[in-house]
């Protein structure tokens, strides 16, 4: 069991939540968790940096140069998503090239934004695969987010807000990609 080790904390040898640069992920620490055939050329370069830096954000106590120094499989390591010298299928979804998915199978890796107009028709639709740390920012872009104007009582000028918060739908998302890992492990 990994606790307080990189990005994964839990008590429960069975479940635990990885806190990826604020990103929620559940998944279960099984020992078929492993990716056969999955090495770090597998992973994306630019999804790894973002890790990178996502990881100095969280780990503020770590020095950034110590970190900058650390080869790939060592940050990968220390975030718990290296298990053993074995990537997870975890680093995968997050890292992982858009091929890289096809190691996952018979799982469907993909999130699909869909537009839908009033009579909800389908207007526009579009496939987000992995790497996940990098797609969740690609569907948040694709979100319509309406602004409100709202007119306090006694005031000249509306306040201005967005319908919802970015934190929340960002949520949503990954709570989304979450129920996807976990399907993957039944």
């Amino acid at each position: 069991m990994v606790a307080d080790r990189g990005l994964f904390s839990g008590t429960d040898s069975r479940a635990t939540e990885c806190h990826f640069g604020g990103t929620s992920f559940c998944h279960r620490r099984l020992v078929c968790w492993h990716c056969a055939e999955c090495d770090i050329g597998r992973l994306g370069g630019t999804a790894v940096a973002k890790a990178c830096v996502m990881y100095k954000k969280v780990h503020s106590k770590i020095p950034a140069n110590e970190i900058d120094d650390w080869a790939v499989e060592e940050l990968l390591s220390n975030s718990g998503v290296m298990i053993e010298g074995e990537l997870t299928r975890a680093v995968i979804l997050l890292l992982g090239k858009p091929t890289a998915i096809f190691k996952l199978r018979p799982a469907v890796v993909e999130v699909k934004w869909t537009l839908c107009d009033a009579k909800k028709d389908v207007v526009d639709y579009e496939h987000f695969t992995a790497p996940f740390i990098l797609t969740v920012d690609e569907i948040l872009s694709k979100n319509r987010n309406l602004t409100m104007r709202e007119l306090a009582s006694g005031m000249l000028f509306p306040d201005i807000m967005k319908q919802y918060d970015d934190y929340s739908i960002r949520e949503v998302l990954h709570n989304a990609i979450c129920a996807s890992v976990l399907y993957l492990l039944r």
